[in-house]
């Protein structure tokens, strides 16, 4: 991760009790509770990168199984390709795959139906023999991987406010919802309005995203840029949960494909 990549961060869950949400991604080095609350026994981060660097970082190569890749090929009639894309009517690259893993893995309707699998074990893929669905869940995973590596140019489209000057303090009891007007008081006097109870109730890893960025900066005042980055998080998390929702109508049947079983290999 020192050089230009991607990983995925997952998680092997302590417990049997959590609804799985514990799936992100990064193109840096990322904390071991990134995506896995210990706190609430969802246990450590576990990152896999998508290609793996020779040791004088001259040379890399996609860290995906080739019997995934040969499935994966078969299923699709694709030709897999080392490089990042491919065209998707005759060849895939290796974030494409990155890409559908990730929509797959935002997918509701997948987290509840094989919940009890996901409670204790690593995610496990299936792949589409369907190469238009593929397609889609390609382009609506690359765009979830923009937004949560806040590179998405729809960031700067604000759909919060934050109306009053003031010291910009997180205070200790801050901060504070309030669910009638769909503000985020960060002290007594200021907000950030227009905040859907959806946006502040969702969560990444067992972490409640705009309640723990908040907390984390507890006592500080809050910069002109920090007041920027938590707008876009909000942005980011909406666009997220209007994915999700659009992947859960474009998936109408599972497993999904013809075969009966996920695919037994690791994926990445």
């Amino acid at each position: 991760m020192l050089r230009s990549n991607l990983a995925f961060l997952t998680h092997r869950p302590h417990s049997p009790t959590f609804e799985f949400s514990y799936v992100f991604c990064s193109d840096s080095i990322a904390d071991q509770c990134s995506a896995g609350n210990k706190t609430t026994g969802a246990g450590s981060t576990y990152l896999f990168p998508l290609y793996i660097y020779s040791n004088d970082y001259s040379s890399k190569k996609p860290n995906i199984n080739r019997d995934f890749i040969k499935d994966v090929e078969t299923r699709l009639k694709l030709k897999f390709v080392d490089k990042d894309k491919g065209n998707l009517s005759t060849t895939i690259g290796v974030k494409d795959l990155f890409y559908y893993i990730y929509a797959l893995l935002h997918c509701p309707t997948y987290r509840q139906r094989y919940s009890e699998f996901l409670k204790i074990e690593y995610p496990r893929i299936q792949i589409t023999e369907d190469l238009t669905l593929f397609h889609s869940l390609v382009q609506m995973g690359e765009e979830l991987v923009s937004l949560h590596l806040l590179k998405s140019p729809v960031l700067s489209q604000f759909i919060t406010s934050f109306p009053r000057s003031g010291t910009n303090r997180v205070q200790g009891k801050y901060p504070r919802y309030e669910e009638e007007n769909e503000r985020v008081y960060i002290n007594k006097d200021q907000y950030f309005g227009k905040v859907e109870r959806e946006i502040w109730n969702f969560q990444v890893g067992g972490y409640q995203v705009c309640y723990k960025w908040l907390k984390d900066r507890r006592k500080f005042e809050l910069t002109y840029d920090e007041i920027e980055l938590y707008q876009k998080i909000i942005v980011a998390t909406s666009r997220t949960i209007e994915i999700m929702k659009e992947i859960d109508e474009l998936i109408d049947k599972y497993p999904l494909s013809k075969r009966e079983k996920f695919s037994s290999q690791t994926t990445i």
